[in-house]
């Protein structure tokens, strides 16, 4: 056996692979001997850099035996194939080329098949480590590590469904095997031709025994660019229709003409559809730009292949988290019944009542509610739309009770069983070590305790295991809620006892926050109300000058504020101020306070996929269009009528009362104020940094439209004739970063503003696109219009925004120009007031129907919904 060797192929595709190429090279060269050859062999798939050429390169320069095939573009499953078909190693692999691998790749690889016997495995499976070449770490994240966590061992996965292998790049596979079955990868798919080369190779092969290889490490890159495959989804129709009739559906048909659709099959497609359909409750995935016929196209497709998929594969996948109304859906795509149990719930039960949600499917049972046998009348109800690419098959029911006792639930008749907190339906297949099941709990239970022991070191001696991030945190939270108990237990807590926190941004005030604390301040000092705030703002000295009791954000006195508060009220929705402190940290690891949020700005867009993810006790709004769309029938809101309450803002009552005050005179500004471009800017690398552009600012389309508009001469010659001047004010996420140079004379780049509010009214007209503000312009007194040059792509998934109740043609405060040339018309009427007077009176009366709370009385309401919210 110590004379035996392994031999291997390796198949490298490249396809403009220049910029990574070196490190795979690298690896390459890196790796440790073992009882192995090697050839190489780069699959120049036409690609426009040099990528062959850097592979010859490195060939010449070295010992390695292999070799460049060169060919005309055909995609990176014909480059593979190309490779198969030249190799000559027993086992073939298929990195790519922009990933790497570990010293031992190959070494570990070939020991373990010699040591297992390399006849009985038919599939090799290394251990998937995620690079972020952004921040150049790597980490052992991967959601399928599991299958590596007890050490080298071999795996048959029809006894062993859930350890699939979704890669074929971090895969070696028998050539003999590859040969006699011909499988190869399906070429002009590109998505998923990974997975279904897998499992189209093991539905081939003799068995499906897969070696899992702990110490043969393969990296997976993250590029920074985010341009590689699965970065680009919307260019790839594939992505949602290939990969389900052309990938799936025939692999799926080939197994039941076989006589079997192993069980490993249905849980590679259900890992697949997992990553698939969340998609669709991610702001900047979601599909928003499809038509509806698209969306169900989508649907049938993976219906189609669902048909062949079992009901019990559905109920008990657990390779990974799926949520149990993604399963229901699963299942009411396949035409099969969703469970009776484990689909209704007690969300929550307090003083207002108690809220009760089901999910169903179809027509809407006929449902009864009882307390000791007594009918019960809900406060409210709704049907939510489950949003997956507009399916009107599942839905959920959300009914609020009145406050007591326990409540039951009957639906056609029948009772049915409610659970506490979520929906509990589904048993799940097992997922445990295959050979060292009792040794995997000791090691769990083992971990857990040093894990607790380290975090008791720590919160006594915090000099320790500061290399530990994960240790120093929870030590930190350790720490925290023992300082936070012995506080409440000696009292010194007791002045922030039942405490009203406001807050609008962390580092900034003059928001509706402060507005409704003045109003506490001034009438109801009976209320025990503090306001937090970065110490270093800005706005610090000023209210602590009005008399505000002052809080500094993220300090022990805040940590004991928020151990002691009845109720944190806040302008913005941003994890700062709905998770401030970890729960873990809480005395009793349980906030005491409930969540108002005091909405920014007046909604337009589909904010479900955010809000429902809040801890939203109550929400308030201001217009009687953004209210409907949140609590009516078949919205996409958990959000009720319970939360979501028509208050109107303190901040339109401030801009309405300047607005009163303000000298006409002093209206001489015509402000352009857009607001930001998803894909103009880079990620973030750094809390609190500014996103860099992707692209010099000069050369995107936003600024070759909003610079050509400012600047263009006509607009300038206007602004003169009326004695008005012409500001630029861009978002804040990129207004600092912009040449001043890049203004033409006479116009004017605003980086700060102290009091956005009181802009507003020394504006004679405001242009902006798709921001907030013109509610708040409308409000100051000026015209309003927007510039939409780009409506298309911006309100399809263009932007972070889903598409809502919202029509600018409809609903907007002001006329639509989406060239500008016709802003400039636009302008041109408004300031001069020829043929404009007429317009202005619409959408005035526009305005007064759209945001009729708006009566100097909000903080008035406001306080009365919070004290209900807390009686």
């Amino acid at each position: 056996m110590s004379n035996r060797t392994i031999s291997f192929s390796i198949v490298v595709p490249l396809y403009e692979s220049a910029p990574y190429l070196p490190d795979l090279l690298a690896s390459f060269a890196n790796q440790h001997g073992g009882p192995y050859t090697v050839e190489y062999i780069f699959v120049d798939d036409g690609s426009p850099d040099d990528s062959g050429d850097i592979a010859q390169r490195w060939l010449d320069e070295t010992s390695h035996l292999g070799h460049v095939i060169r060919q005309e573009n055909q995609g990176v499953s014909a480059a593979r194939n190309a490779g198969i078909e030249a190799a000559r190693g027993e086992w073939i692999g298929l990195p790519d080329g922009d990933d790497f691998v570990g010293t031992h790749y190959l070494s570990a690889t070939a020991n373990a098949l010699l040591h297992h016997g390399s006849d009985e495995v038919v599939l090799a499976s290394t251990n998937v480590q995620n690079y972020d070449e952004a921040t150049d770490t790597s980490t052992h994240s991967h959601v399928l590590r599991f299958k590596y966590a007890d050490g080298t061992q071999l795996v048959d996965l029809e006894k062993h469904p859930t350890y699939i292998q979704s890669q074929a790049a971090s895969a070696f596979f028998r050539r003999d095997l590859i040969d006699a079955s011909g499988v190869r990868f399906t070429r002009d798919l590109h998505v998923a031709e990974d997975a279904l080369f897998v499992a189209e190779y093991l539905l081939e092969a003799p068995s499906a025994n897969v070696l899992f290889l702990p110490h043969a490490e393969y990296y997976y890159r993250k590029r920074a660019a985010g341009n590689s495959a699965v970065d680009t989804v919307r260019e790839n129709p594939d992505f949602y229709f290939g990969r389900f009739e052309r990938g799936y559906l025939p692999l799926f048909r080939r197994a039941a003409a076989k006589g079997h659709v192993p069980l490993w099959l249905d849980q590679l497609f259900l890992y697949d559809v997992r990553w698939f359909l969340p998609r669709e409750a991610n702001v900047t995935q979601k599909a928003t730009w499809f038509t509806p016929t698209e969306k169900a196209e989508v649907l049938a497709g993976v219906a189609h292949v669902l048909e062949h998929v079992a009901d019990r594969s559905i109920i008990g996948y657990n390779v990974t988290g799926l949520g149990v109304d993604h399963r229901c859906l699963l299942l009411a795509l396949k035409g099969s019944p969703i469970p009776t149990e484990g689909v209704a719930k007690i969300v929550s039960s307090d003083r207002r009542g108690i809220e009760l949600r089901y999910l169903f499917v179809g027509e809407r049972p006929d449902e009864r509610f009882t307390r000791d046998g007594s009918p019960l009348t809900p406060l409210t109800t709704k049907t939510r739309r489950l949003d997956v690419f507009d399916q009107r098959l599942l839905f959920e029911r959300i009914v609020w009770l009145p406050a007591g006792s326990e409540v039951a639930l009957q639906l056609n008749g029948r009772a049915v069983k409610l659970s506490t907190g979520s929906y509990q339906a589904f048993d799940l297949f097992p997922r445990q070590s295959v050979t060292l099941a009792a040794t995997s709990t000791a090691r769990r239970m083992w971990r857990r305790a040093q894990g607790r022991f380290r975090a008791e070191v720590g919160a006594l001696l915090p000099w320790t295991y500061q290399n530990r991030v994960g240790t120093r945190g929870r030590a930190d939270r350790l720490r925290t809620r023992r300082r936070l108990t012995l506080a409440q237990r000696t009292g010194r807590g007791r002045r922030f006892a039942n405490a009203w926190i406001l807050m609008d941004k962390v580092h900034a005030a003059g928001d509706s926050a402060e507005y409704l604390y003045r109003h506490l301040q001034q009438e109801r000092p009976d209320v025990n109300a503090w306001f937090v705030l970065d110490r270093d703002s800005s706005d610090w000295a000023r209210l602590d000058r009005d008399g505000f009791r002052l809080v500094a954000y993220g300090s022990h006195t805040h940590q004991l504020l928020l151990s002691e508060a009845a109720v944190v009220i806040s302008t913005h929705l941003d994890v700062e101020m709905t998770e401030p402190m970890p729960l873990s940290a809480y005395p009793g690891k349980k906030r005491p306070w409930r969540y108002v949020y005091l909405e920014h700005g007046v909604m337009q867009h589909d904010l479900a996929i955010w809000f429902n993810r809040k801890p939203i006790d109550i929400i308030t709004t201001a217009s009687v269009d953004e209210q409907q769309s949140i609590v009516e029938d078949y919205s996409s809101y958990t959000l009720t009528s319970q939360q979501a309450r028509l208050t109107g803002f303190p901040r339109h009552d401030e801009v309405a009362r300047l607005a009163a005050n303000a000298d006409p005179a002093a209206r001489n500004i015509v402000l352009f104020a857009p607001t930001w471009r998803h894909t103009m800017l880079a990620r973030k690398t750094g809390q609190g940094e500014l996103r860099a552009f992707v692209e010099p600012f000069e050369q995107t389309e936003f600024a070759r439209n909003w610079l050509g508009l400012i600047n263009d001469p006509a607009l300038a010659e206007i602004a003169k004739q009326t004695g008005t001047r012409l500001v630029f004010l861009p978002h804040p996420n990129f207004r600092t970063q912009i040449d001043p140079g890049l203004m033409a004379p006479g116009v004017e780049l605003m980086t700060s503003v102290d009091d956005v509010h009181e802009l507003l009214t020394r504006c004679r007209s405001v242009v902006t696109d798709y921001s907030s503000i013109f509610f708040e312009a409308a409000l100051a007194g000026a015209d309003v219009s927007y510039f939409q040059f780009d409506h298309d792509t911006f309100l399809n998934g263009g932007h972070t925004y889903v598409p809502g109740y919202w029509s600018y043609p409809e609903h907007g405060l002001g006329p639509i120009g989406y060239t500008g040339d016709e802003l400039v018309d636009i302008l041109r009427r408004q300031l001069t007031g020829d043929g404009y007077a007429a317009d202005r009176e619409f959408f005035a009366a526009r305005l007064k129907r759209t945001l009729p709370m708006v009566d100097g009385h909000s903080v008035e309401r406001i306080t009365a919904e919070v004290e209900r919210l807390l009686a």
